[in-house]
């Protein structure tokens, strides 16, 4: 996983303004990906977690719902 990450962030950084995840409703750079996966991660704070999203970008990262 470190490595996927990693990779992630390098993508980021040199290309970051890319399309990284196009679907019908969302197209997010890999900049935008690297803030969403950072974002949800912190906001997971190490919990387990199970994923149901529709087919799209969604599948990509985890996006926390409001508390």
């Amino acid at each position: 996983m470190r490595r996927i990450l990693q990779r992630l962030a390098d993508h980021a950084r040199l290309r970051g303004a890319h399309a990284a995840l196009v679907d019908d409703r969302t197209e997010l750079d890999y900049a935008a990906l690297q803030q969403a996966i950072v974002t949800a991660a912190d906001a997971l704070d190490g919990k387990r977690v199970a994923l149901l999203p529709d087919n799209g970008c969604a599948w990509a990262y985890a996006m926390p719902s409001p508390r």
